[in-house]
């Protein structure tokens, strides 16, 4: 990679670490910003820019992102433990699902059992049994 290209690669990084510590301060994208930062780990990323930041003409700190985003992924996984900011669901749609539920449960106790589990005769074939005709021996 030139050094362009490396210094191209640090600014989107550091762009969307930003995004992610906002966000995470706010309560938000808190699985994304995790999984995020396990990837720039996991991938090398911050290894490879650590590497390259001396030989880029424009210059970056990269010890500085890499404590970014570490800061950004304590912080996200404290407030995922922690359940500062619980996953919601709204009781409506959960009464909405059981109603859908019991509604199906009430239908099917209704039908007859052989009508549930038979096939329509339209879709079911006849099998047709093809005798082989050994009157042609070689």
């Amino acid at each position: 990679m030139d050094s362009v290209q490396i210094y191209r690669l640090y600014s989107d990084t550091e762009c969307l670490a930003n995004r992610y510590d906002r966000a995470v301060r706010e309560g938000k994208e808190l699985l994304a910003a995790v999984e995020w930062c396990r990837y720039l780990v996991n991938a090398g990323i911050l290894d490879l820019l650590a590497k390259n930041q001396h030989e880029s003409v424009l210059r970056f700190d990269a010890a500085e992102l890499t404590q970014k985003v570490q800061r950004v992924r304590e912080e996200a996984q404290f407030q995922w433990t922690c359940s500062l900011n619980k996953p919601r669901i709204d009781l409506s749609e959960v009464e909405s699902i059981n109603r859908k539920l019991d509604a199906i449960a009430e239908w099917i106790l209704k039908q007859d059992a052989n009508a549930l589990f038979k096939a329509p005769a339209s879709l079911v074939e006849e099998r047709k049994v093809i005798e082989p005709d050994f009157s042609r021996s070689a």
